[in-house]
């Protein structure tokens, strides 16, 4: 007769071979999905560059804004989509508040960078923020003491 306190036995090849097909698996959709992504923002730069070419504003202001939330370091791309917002009819407080966040960014990025400081101080006038226009004011001072425009903001401010 038979015992029936027999355990069943484990094919440990099986096992093997499973968790390799599942662990190969994982990591191809995992690298699938970054190279989806890289294509993407890819495709959404190049749109962004055409439709900055055309002077479409929204479309290319869109298209740089989905470029810029995977890639928020890349100065030449922020300087466009800084002007693209500034260019952007009728200026709308969006358009307003992206392009200060924009130049600001440049500004951390690239302190001596006059555009984008000339740029930020007319957004701050425009909507009344002088306390900030100041504070750009004296950090172009402190980082170009023969800026000749830093007083005349601060002034302004």
């Amino acid at each position: 007769m038979r015992d029936r306190n027999t355990c069943g036995k484990v094919n440990v090849k099986l096992l093997i071979v499973l968790i390799a097909v599942v662990a190969a698996v994982g990591v191809s959709l995992v690298i699938a999905r970054q190279v989806r992504r890289q294509v993407l923002l890819e495709r959404a730069l190049t749109a962004a560059q055409t439709a900055f070419e055309k002077q479409d504003w929204p479309a290319a202001a869109k298209s740089f804004r989905l470029y810029l939330s995977r890639h928020p370091n890349n100065l030449d791309v922020l300087r466009k989509y800084a002007e693209t917002l500034t260019a952007t009819r009728p200026l709308d407080g969006q358009a307003i508040s992206g392009a200060i966040s924009a130049c600001r960014r440049i500004v951390e990025l690239d302190p001596q960078d006059e555009v984008a400081s000339e740029r930020l101080v007319k957004l701050y006038g425009v909507i009344g923020n002088f306390e900030e226009l100041a504070g750009v004011a004296k950090s172009r001072m402190e980082h170009d003491p023969n800026d000749r425009q830093a007083p005349l903001w601060l002034a302004e401010a």
